[in-house]
């Protein structure tokens, strides 16, 4: 993924951090982290900046976010998906009850994850897992 967003800094985000802003946008520190090693992935008006540099009224934040390496660890694995709702940032399935989510001990090739690394592999396309669920393995409806 390669992706680039521009926020204008309004009256309520003068003075903060650039960090304390992105937080305020909902960026984790784990995003936030990333952010820092990327070359020239915050820019304030055009230039560079650290995450402690301060925002202004009327400043332009930009934030380019370059992911171009998958997960490691979690081996493509051809699995039957039921894809639900996809666009460049969601993808929704409706996991199989009983199917693990991510690898682990005993589950290391049949896990929802295995599956999405396989598909998004077959696509071309880097693949970062990071999963938002709200049901264990072994509950259903």
């Amino acid at each position: 993924m390669d992706r680039t967003i521009n926020y204008q800094i309004t009256e309520e985000a003068d003075g903060l951090r650039i960090e304390q802003f992105l937080r305020h946008q909902g960026y984790s520190y784990q995003n936030i982290t990333q952010l820092k090693k990327m070359p020239e992935s915050i820019l304030k008006n055009g230039v560079w900046e650290y995450m402690r540099s301060l925002l202004a009224t009327g400043d332009i934040l930009t934030v380019h976010i370059q992911e171009n390496e998958s997960s490691p660890n979690i081996p493509p694995v051809e699995l039957p998906l039921s894809i639900i709702y996809e666009d460049e940032d969601i993808l929704v399935v409706n996991k199989p009850a009983g199917m693990p989510i991510h690898p682990s001990l005993n589950n290391y090739e049949n896990s929802l994850a295995n599956g999405l690394m396989w598909y998004y592999t077959e696509q071309g396309k880097p693949f970062i897992f990071r999963c938002t669920n709200r049901l264990d393995r072994d509950t259903s409806d």
